[in-house]
């Protein structure tokens, strides 16, 4: 039985030697050899030598969120970006599973990926829709709630503030902050 089989038979045969190949394809270098020979060597005799020698991986420090506020929180998502790059990555996907020459144009080569981008894409379309929806309603809920307050400030600009306040009261013990940011 060879290690992919014992180890990682859950992993398609071809993946597997794509990762073999290129394990191989980096070459390293004598002196590099030698260090890991030795340390190899040494830690047949005790353990702990390779606990000293490889690093382990340490997670960077994480900001406090403590005081960032929702507008930073938001722009720090840069949620467009992210679903542009999500975009970019099933088109990669795409162009790897089709194959293109001059004569007949674009063929299928893997059915699974391409059906994969496509199923990728349509997820991103349904995203960026369902979020387009929520931002006309909070600009449509928002439109509604400035016209009330506007007729009613019209007639008693006291009713209109009590109005104002009993919202921000609401808003901040439910935990949404209104800075004033139209949608």
């Amino acid at each position: 039985m060879d290690l992919r089989s014992e180890r990682w038979g859950h992993v398609p045969v071809q993946t597997w030697y794509n990762w073999v190949a290129k394990a191989k394809s980096a070459k390293p270098t004598a002196a590099d050899l030698a260090v890991a020979r030795d340390t190899l060597c040494r830690s047949l005799a005790d353990p702990a030598v390779l606990s000293q020698t490889v690093a382990p991986a340490t997670m960077p420090a994480s900001e406090s969120a403590g005081s960032l506020t929702p507008g930073e929180a938001r722009r720090s998502l840069n949620l467009i970006g992210r679903l542009e790059e999500l975009w970019q990555d099933c088109l990669m996907v795409r162009k790897h599973a089709i194959k293109t020459d001059n004569q007949s144009g674009e063929e299928i080569k893997l059915l699974k990926a391409f059906c994969q981008s496509i199923n990728m894409r349509n997820g991103i379309i349904g995203n960026v829709l369902a979020a387009l929806e929520k931002l006309w309603n909070m600009q449509k809920m928002q439109d509604f709630h400035d016209a009330v307050i506007d007729e009613v400030r019209k007639e008693s600009p006291e009713c209109a503030a009590r109005i104002v306040a009993r919202m921000t009261r609401l808003a901040a013990a439910s935990g949404v902050q209104d800075d004033g940011a139209r949608v």
